[in-house]
């Protein structure tokens, strides 16, 4: 079985984002999973839904027009860059090696432009940190996002509290959580008790598997107002979901976390009807404002 042969040099994924794991994926790989999850329909849709807020609202005047917290290779930011002209953009990753593939992107886009253009361009900076710790000033951004990276943090209240500090009075914060709390496996001719022990192995692979539920309680005590929360899914195909969750999967045989036959459904996955989405998560688009004085 090809997982069987593979299982010894394969890594968990989640881990690669967390970056705690010894045998890191190269950023060429990591950042190959995340233009593929962009390309996901479902995927332009949550950004769609997220850029609303952000964009099409009066945010207070800032020195940070926006901030793009665990933004990866920049794909959405330099999207919102775009319809930010004359400001400046901030993109923080923890992963250098992710912002350096960003900010070349950036730089190849920016001279391929037409020279014509007469709006200034959007500035970016691409600054390495941590979330919870941006070393921004205080109520310096006028509006912030973070996509799918609170659920790699222990303790996302302390990266809410810390967008909540750096907002403007007014500014507004845009996020969107997963949570492994509601993934949805197909189970084929799988045992429950199997498929019990794969969405407990699926959900430990994360710091903060229900960071999508959370996240309305966190923004309202970092003292942010105005909360809305939207449901949002997200649901792919097998080649996708294998991509997600394969190697969490295998790494979990590989360490006798889960059961071998895990191995044997995870190929089983390609059988399955192909209106069946092998991987259904919720997830939850939760937006606030910071009050005004």
């Amino acid at each position: 079985m090809r997982q069987v042969a593979e299982r010894a040099k394969t890594t968990d994924l989640h881990r690669e984002f967390r970056g705690d794991s010894s045998a890191a994926k190269s950023p060429e790989a990591m950042v190959a999973f995340l233009d593929g999850a962009d390309r996901l329909a479902v995927v332009q849709g949550i950004r769609a839904a997220m850029r609303e807020p952000l964009l099409d609202r009066d945010v207070p005047e800032a020195p940070i027009a926006l901030l793009d917290a665990a933004c990866g290779a920049g794909t959405e930011t330099r999207h919102l860059a775009a319809r930010l002209p004359g400001k400046l953009v901030v993109g923080i990753d923890h992963n250098q090696q992710l912002l350096d593939i960003a900010r070349l992107r950036a730089a190849e886009l920016a001279a391929g432009q037409d020279g014509d253009e007469t709006a200034e361009p959007a500035t970016i900076d691409w600054v390495c940190a941590d979330i919870r710790k941006t070393g921004l000033p205080d109520e310096s951004v006028a509006a912030a996002r973070v996509e799918r990276g609170l659920i790699y943090v222990a303790d996302g209240e302390v990266a809410v509290a810390e967008f909540a500090r750096v907002l403007a009075p007014g500014g507004v914060l845009v996020a969107y959580e997963l949570d492994y709390g509601g993934l949805v496996l197909p189970a084929g001719d799988a045992p429950p008790p199997l498929m019990h022990q794969v969405l407990a192995v699926l959900e430990a692979s994360l710091p903060a598997p229900w960071a999508g539920r959370r996240l309305a309680r966190w923004m309202a005590g970092a003292g942010l107002t105005d909360l809305t929360v939207t449901p949002m899914n997200i649901w792919a195909g097998p080649a996708v979901a294998d991509r997600i969750f394969g190697d969490t999967v295998r790494t979990a045989v590989a360490e006798g976390r889960l059961d071998p036959d895990a191995l044997a459904w995870l190929d089983s996955l390609a059988l399955e009807p192909p209106a069946l989405p092998a991987y259904t998560v919720v997830g939850f688009l939760t937006t606030a404002v910071k009050p005004g004085r």
